[in-house]
């Protein structure tokens, strides 16, 4: 029988390998003379047919009366793939290193092995798996390593080889073969001492040691068969250690070899290349140039370093760059469009807080308009022109302070806010020419983390608070009196206290049941006319949770198998827009019998505060404000600014901290003057934004599919067009903006709090104490850092964001305003105190950006 093999040899790199055959570390590496280690997985057999005819003489050509004789034959193709597994540096791998100590232990050594047929080798082998196993049968352990019932070719294996003049010559005196078998308990490892070389395969001809490994088929990561192929294969690529165990005639002393050999190598760090033994390099960023603290001197080095490609920053977004054609343009286009949206209904999202926390003195109008001056101004004259600067929750909750504080004070609160805005853009023109952002380079991951939970926290507070008031409005009809008849919008309301008493409450509430929705009662108050109106209740919850599932499903569009890939794309990145009109004509046209709140209160612009009628003390308490307020939008500005100058993201035109910091200020200062909400970069929008004009390619990845950027195109344009484009829509107030009821603003509230926990690596650890530990992930953290340790961390973690939600979530305007200052001194805490109870090496893995 003739057979006919397709060999589609492919050997890559470990960061460009099949993440589902590799737990490797990635920046480990192979090159010279070294020993490699190499995984063969053989694929499907495909069935051919090859017909060959030798035609005779038929019955009426040839003497004879021959016949026609149709011979056939089968062949098979099989589909071979060949993966470069990097050498496992242990001392970093440590859950490889703790796995590679399990498999040294549980292993079953047989000594001198008679080869025999390679079937009665494999019979022996699966027979000493298939002990102490109940449902298991050896035939079936020798099926799952063969793809063929005739001769021997593995269905996956590992070996050794070495790079000779650029020639792979295999290593073939030992071969590890793994499979899968449903019927085993357990994981099941067996090391055979040949008693003579033996012919395995084209690539093992003479193999003294034979590795077997077959898993049952539930068994993922670390415990599957073919992770722990590539674990031991650290142990036997080393060729002196697998004479060492040649010359070794007793089994036990051969696996007490082996567990030395695993203890060494969890001891002992995998020497790169280079020479160097796999630490990791420093990588120097622009916050470490500078440095000491001086005048202006981050600035000056800022303005050098984006001043030559101020020009490019346009061409770039024209396509008139190195990278144009119509992916330019079309990503220009789509980005765009993606910002107008997303910048245009955030800030009304935002926009509301502000008015509810200010109680209407500044609106939703006013934060359309501050967020349009100054995104413009920061596309022409910023620095990082990825950076999208927008008001935040956190911002809005000072609004509340300052509210409260104007109260207790008894002055005018937009003056007070106005004055608290003028202090703060002074403390961040200072922050700027002093070189204070150098401090951030002590500022983590977790810091930027636990920043943006809390933030999360504070929109679904805002959120709860808010369905909370509708109902007792609406559906239990607490706080409406007689004056709300009518409509039940609009009226005076009283504080829940100041209603009927139980008993009255219970009555109204009966008598609306018996009329539907008309209640009379009378209680200590005098008569009280109820009109309740549940099914604006129930309508407000279902639009707030129909906006919140048609975003999220829009965003992760990106990962589903329908529609074209561009397609997908451009729907993911307008999820936000298409979602708030989609719901907004649901909350106002199908069901316009019901009344629906809408998000504006009243139509009136900005107007400049009076700040000669704030007194002394006035002024103090406005200074006492800025301090915290000032910390607040520097650590959220230059957090951001990090993640967008990530490594990750290869930007090429260098970073702009103290510059945009410096341009922040006059920005915060101009808008403080006209009594306008102040902004900072923010998240998720800036990252959004060097997502949306990069060119990127997916790998797959330890399991995953992993989205790598290979170039952004760094322009100002979509940033100015699109803010062009928000302060247009200002004209369109009140109409249409108008239809656009509060309960799709909830809804947005909530969809960007669920943003925020995705990709969020302190949130990602949370769900790892709820989480099967066959099914945790095998990013770098999980493989690198011990479970202990790792746990232990994201208590802490946990711990910080209990204490500053307790101070920035406090109903006590004196102690929510402190929230800053707590944050800022977790900087200190991260670098001093954490790195005492956990070891620096794994900090490094688990808490870098």
């Amino acid at each position: 029988m003739t057979t006919q093999v397709e060999d589609n040899t492919n050997i890559v790199n470990a960061n460009e390998s099949d993440g589902s055959r590799g737990i490797a570390n990635e920046a480990n590496g192979l090159t010279g003379e070294d020993s490699h280690v190499i995984e063969v997985k053989p694929g499907d057999a495909q069935q051919t047919e090859i017909e060959m005819e030798d035609r005779a003489r038929d019955d009426k050509g040839g003497p004879n009366g021959d016949t026609e004789v149709r011979f056939r034959k089968q062949a098979r193709s099989i589909r071979t793939m060949r993966d470069k597994v990097p050498l496992l540096d242990f001392t970093k791998e440590v859950r490889a290193g703790a796995e590679l100590k399990i498999i040294a232990k549980e292993l079953v050594v047989i000594n001198n092995v008679s080869d025999g047929e390679i079937d009665t080798l494999l019979e022996t082998v699966a027979t000493s798996m298939i002990q102490n196993e109940k449902h298991a049968e050896a035939s079936e352990v020798v099926a799952s390593f063969k793809t063929d019932a005739h001769g021997f070719l593995p269905q996956s294996a590992v070996q050794s080889y070495v790079v000779k003049d650029d020639a792979l010559e295999f290593e073939d005196s030992w071969i590890c073969i793994t499979g899968v078998v449903k019927t085993l308990a357990k994981r099941r490892i067996v090391v055979a001492k040949l008693q003579d070389e033996t012919n395995l395969g084209i690539t093992s001809t003479n193999v003294k040691l034979l590795v077997a490994i077959a898993a049952p088929e539930g068994d993922k990561g670390l415990k599957s068969s073919r992770a722990a192929a590539f674990i031991l294969s650290r142990i036997f690529e080393d060729e002196d250690f697998r004479v060492s165990l040649l010359n070794v005639d007793d089994g036990d002393k051969m696996k007490e070899m082996i567990v030395d050999r695993a203890e060494h190598l969890c001891e002992e760090p995998c020497a790169l290349p280079d020479g160097t033994l796999g630490e990791e390099h420093h990588h120097e960023s622009d916050l470490d140039k500078i440095k000491g603290f001086g005048f202006a001197r981050g600035i000056v080095a800022d303005l050098k370093r984006r001043a030559p490609h101020y020009l490019s920053d346009f061409a770039d977004g024209l396509g008139l760059g190195v990278r144009g054609g119509r992916r330019t343009i079309r990503g220009l286009i789509t980005t765009t469009m993606f910002l107008y949206f997303s910048i245009l209904f955030y800030t009304m999202a935002i926009g509301l807080l502000f008015d509810i926390h200010s109680h209407h003195a500044i609106t939703v109008q006013d934060s359309l308009m501050g967020v349009t001056i100054v995104g413009l101004s920061f596309g022409f004259f910023g620095g990082q022109e990825m950076n999208i600067l927008l008001t935040t929750a956190p911002l809005s909750l000072f609004a509340h302070i300052v509210y409260e504080v104007a109260h207790d004070l008894h002055c005018d609160f937009l003056a007070l806010y106005a004055a608290v805005g003028l202090f703060t853009s002074v403390f961040l023109l200072i922050f700027a020419v002093f070189d204070v952002s150098r401090i951030m380079k002590w500022a983590t991951r977790c810091i930027d983390e636990i920043l943006s939970i809390f933030v999360a926290f504070s929109l679904l507070k805002e959120t709860v608070l808010d369905t909370k008031t509708v109902y007792e409005d609406e559906y239990y009809c607490y706080t409406k009196t007689s004056s709300d008849h009518g409509g039940g919008h609009g009226g005076a309301t009283h504080h829940p206290t100041d209603a009927p008493n139980v008993t009255d409450a219970l009555t109204t509430l009966a008598a609306h049941h018996t009329s539907g929705h008309h209640a009379t009662s009378s209680g200590g108050h005098g008569d009280v006319d109820v009109v309740c109106e549940p099914q604006l209740a129930v309508l407000f919850v279902l639009v707030m949770l129909g906006t919140t599932w048609l975003g999220v499903l829009l965003y992760r569009l990106r990962q589903s198998p329908f529609l074209h890939p561009i397609a997908r794309g451009v729907l993911s990145d307008q999820a936000i827009g298409i979602t708030v009109i989609v719901w907004s004509f649901i909350g106002t046209y199908l069901f316009r019998r019901i009344y629906t709140a809408k998000a504006f209160i009243e139509d009136k612009m900005f107007q400049v505060p009076a700040l000669e009628t704030l007194e002394v003390k006035d002024w103090f308490s406005a200074l006492y404000i800025a301090v915290s307020l000032s910390l607040l939008i520097f650590l959220e500005h230059n957090l951001t600014s990090m993640t967008v100058n990530g490594p990750s993201n290869k930007l090429q035109k260098g970073t702009s901290y103290h510059w945009d910091l410096f341009v922040l200020g006059i920005l915060n200062f101009i808008m403080s003057f006209f009594g306008m909400p102040m902004v900072h970069a923010v998240v998720p929008h800036s990252p959004m934004h060097v997502r949306s004009m990069a060119d990127v390619e997916e790998k797959v990845e330890f399991g995953y599919v992993q989205t790598h950027i290979v170039h952004v195109r760094e322009t100002r344009l979509p940033t100015i067009i699109a803010h062009i484009g928000v302060g247009v829509s200002i004209l369109m107030l009140p109409s249409p903006l108008k239809y656009i009821p509060k309960s799709v603003l909830n809804g947005l509230w909530i969809y960007l709090a669920l943003q925020t926990f995705i990709g969020n690596q302190f949130f990602e650890r949370m769900t790892l104490f709820f989480t099967e530990q066959s099914a945790y992930p095998t990013n770098h953290y999980v493989r690198r850092i011990p479970q202990k340790w790792m746990h232990i961390f994201t208590l802490i973690e946990i711990l910080l964001l209990v204490i500053l939600s307790c101070f920035g979530l406090s109903s006590i305007a004196y102690v929510k305003m402190t929230f800053p200052i707590i944050l800022l001194l977790y900087i200190p805490v991260r670098q001093l105190l954490i790195p005492k109870i956990i070891s620096p090496r794994y900090l490094q893995w688990i808490d870098a950006h």
